[in-house]
């Protein structure tokens, strides 16, 4: 019943989502112990300075991952670790960091096993926004 349409609804506001039904304001991968990942394409190569995740949130705690990765293609078109997080226990949301990046292509790459502590096998998110250099709003 999850959509990936609440990655980029530019809804942030916990108070607002834990209103919503569960997967109005969420987007949740397939409870599995493969790996998770949420792939963004933009209709031209953007120079990528910043990438913000924001957690799932449900029941008044935040599902973040254990561990998650930011990648793009290289020109072999195989995906690269550009940048790495490991969040720990109910933060809001994080940064990846790293040096600006061009691309087409990027995606937040959650291992095999490496959900929320209390729930390993899902990646739980409500938003992702993206940022590029020159730019003042998302990259899109």
């Amino acid at each position: 019943g999850y959509s990936a349409a609440p990655l980029t609804d530019n809804e942030t506001d916990v108070r607002k989502i834990s209103k919503m039904r569960y997967n109005k304001g969420n987007w949740s991968s397939d409870e599995t112990p493969a790996p998770h990942w949420i792939e963004m394409s933009f209709d031209e190569s953007v120079r990528l300075a910043a990438v913000y995740i924001f957690w799932g949130f449900d029941r008044n705690r935040f599902a973040p991952s254990r561990h998650v990765e930011l990648q793009t293609p290289d020109d072999k078109g195989d995906w690269r670790t550009v940048s790495t997080l490991e969040p720990g226990n109910d933060y809001d949301r994080a940064a990846f960091a790293f040096a600006p990046i061009e691309t087409k292509r990027v995606r937040i790459f959650q291992p095999a096993q490496q959900g929320p502590s209390n729930r390993p096998f899902v990646m739980w998110v409500r938003e992702v926004k993206a940022f590029g250099t020159s730019d003042a709003a998302p990259a899109r």
